[in-house]
């Protein structure tokens, strides 16, 4: 049995319904989906995530590229028309 995770929306305090949940290899999320949407994952060789996409009425679309030698930092960003260089983004 996964570890069990309990998401409450602010106003109601009802848990979303969750469906259809996918993990790779590595127990990393790659998809998901609940009653407002779908969210996709995807991850390079070394496990870190290259994209995020969730659609719906806020859908997103986001892209991660990592630099030639890869020191862990993104080193682009893109969100569909937009682009975010040299982002100064390292999660711990």
């Amino acid at each position: 049995m996964g570890r069990q995770i309990d998401l409450y929306l602010e106003t109601a305090q009802r848990p979303p319904v969750v469906s259809n949940v996918a993990y790779n290899a590595a127990g990393e999320l790659t998809a998901m989906t609940t009653t407002a949407y779908t969210e996709t994952l995807q991850y390079n060789a070394n496990l870190q995530l290259t994209r995020i996409a969730a659609g719906g009425a806020q859908g997103i679309d986001f892209t991660y590229t990592y630099p030639t030698g890869n020191n862990g930092r993104i080193s682009q960003m893109t969100d569909m028309s937009r682009h975010y260089d040299n982002v100064p983004f390292c999660p711990r």
